[in-house]
């Protein structure tokens, strides 16, 4: 199954998400197939309900056949791009 086949998969699946932290305490989530690859991973959050934000937004739209743009405005008014980026992947 290549990576984006894996994502439309795996993406419904609240337990293939790792919420992590980077070490400047910023929150990011990485997308895993069934096996533990890793097919995504996400940018950096402010916080963690917009990092929550980001991962329902997968969860909606990783399914489609269709690229959708997903920014959307955060409370300062700038653009805040929600990305999965899908590596080539085996299951």
């Amino acid at each position: 199954m290549d990576g984006i086949e894996s994502v439309r998969k795996n993406s419904s699946k609240d337990a293939q998400y790792t919420r992590k932290q980077s070490t400047a305490k910023q929150p990011y989530f990485i997308l895993s197939s069934a096996n533990g690859e890793i097919i995504g991973s996400s940018q950096m959050y402010a916080s963690g309900p917009a990092m929550e934000s980001g991962i329902a937004s997968v969860k909606e739209n990783g399914a489609t056949k269709t690229s959708k743009d997903n920014a959307s405005k955060n409370d300062t008014g700038l653009a805040e791009e929600i990305r999965c980026q899908t590596l080539p992947t085996s299951i």
